[in-house]
């Protein structure tokens, strides 16, 4: 069976602040709300930039290590 999604009933709310549940078969649910996921995303792209910046720095320390070491 798939997973199920549902609203709280809120009034007075933004959209992306109403909480949603998630319910799975195994009895387990999870509450969040868009605001908070957009947030996670956000998080990531934040820490991908992070990784993609630091891995070009490596990649660089190892290019010129590699001319030392051909000389």
């Amino acid at each position: 069976m798939a997973d199920t999604y549902t609203k709280a009933d809120v009034s007075d709310t933004h959209d992306k602040d109403v909480p949603i549940t998630r319910a799975w078969t195994e009895d387990k649910t999870e509450g969040f709300t868009v605001r908070q996921l957009e947030s996670k995303l956000s998080d990531c792209d934040t820490q991908m930039k992070y990784l993609t910046d630091r891995k070009a720095e490596l990649e660089a320390k190892i290019a010129e290590a590699e001319k030392v070491l051909a000389e």
